[in-house]
């Protein structure tokens, strides 16, 4: 959490040297946006990199997603093949 402290306190003096009209909450979300992802560099892999489990089914969220762009797949489809189709149709 220091780190995310720290952010906050850099965007205010920045703020503050600039002389920039941003509010608190617009201040709090871009902290949260460079917190999350410098743990994300920490970790090595971004969210999008990571590799679920091979048998793990997919998600409705994910089989609705297929549907909406028309996707044709298994109902039986895995999260890995479901994540692959989906990738491959926004490239």
């Amino acid at each position: 959490m220091q780190d995310l402290n720290d952010f906050i306190i850099a965007l205010k003096e920045i703020r503050t040297k600039q002389k920039l009209k941003v509010t608190d909450k617009v201040l709090f979300e871009q902290a949260c946006t460079y917190h999350r992802q410098s743990l994300i560099n920490k970790q090595g892999k971004s969210f999008s990199e990571r590799k679920p489990p091979l048998n793990s089914p997919a998600t409705e969220k994910q089989k609705n997603l297929l549907k909406k762009m028309k996707i044709q797949f298994d109902e039986n489809i895995s999260k890995q093949e479901a994540s692959k189709l989906i990738d491959s149709k926004l490239k």
